[in-house]
């Protein structure tokens, strides 16, 4: 989704040249104008002139993010191994992934630790995948998000594993709401999302 891709870029990076921001986004110049003119109504960004947009209130763009965000339904894997067994096996493949939800911000606060493991993988990997961790299943502690490139797109690496940027994380999981809101909150304190 294009509108998710361009308000992302602008959550990892507060100062963009319209044409450096076309050319990230990968979309038209007239889509472009749409979205920055809807954000400015918003009043989460601003142009300082023609060719120079600035996010002025992350906190107002992440909000918009998370109203606009539907996380695709997981596919599940049943298996003994552990998330970090299965954390190394995907560090050590070339599948393109993007560890998400409680898992990504369990490397990063070390709050909530769950077996569990979320990861948003591109759907035309899906059997990579199952012959990596095993057969789908009706449950299990691998959770499989079929992404399109904004999910996976500008991954942080920690300790060799891909996880989404901490502020993909911390919209993912205020969109899954109960305990994932407390550990976003935590996030973005940690992360100072919104200011110090």
């Amino acid at each position: 989704m294009k509108q998710e891709l361009i308000i992302k870029l602008f959550a990892l990076k507060k100062d963009w040249k319209q044409r450096e921001l076309l050319a990230e986004a990968g979309c038209t110049k007239g889509y472009l104008s749409k979205v920055i003119k809807r954000l400015e109504n918003e009043n989460s960004v601003t142009k300082i002139d023609r060719k120079q947009i600035i996010v002025i209130d992350l906190p107002k763009l992440l909000s918009h993010w998370i109203s606009i965000r539907k996380l695709a339904k997981p596919h599940f894997i049943d298996t003994e191994e552990s998330v970090e067994k299965i954390e190394q096996k995907l560090k050590k493949s070339n599948i393109n992934y993007s560890i998400t939800l409680f898992r990504a911000a369990w490397h990063r606060l070390k709050l909530l630790k769950v077996e569990k493991i979320e990861i948003y993988v591109l759907e035309k990997d899906f059997g990579k995948v199952f012959k990596l961790l095993g057969k789908p299943n009706a449950y299990g502690k691998v959770e499989l998000y079929p992404a399109e490139e904004t999910d996976i797109s500008y991954s942080e690496k920690i300790n060799g594993i891909n996880l989404v940027p901490v502020v993909q994380n911390y919209v993912d999981l205020m969109h899954a709401g109960g305990n994932g809101t407390r550990i976003a909150l935590e996030l973005a304190k940690r992360f100072e999302l919104f200011g110090v």
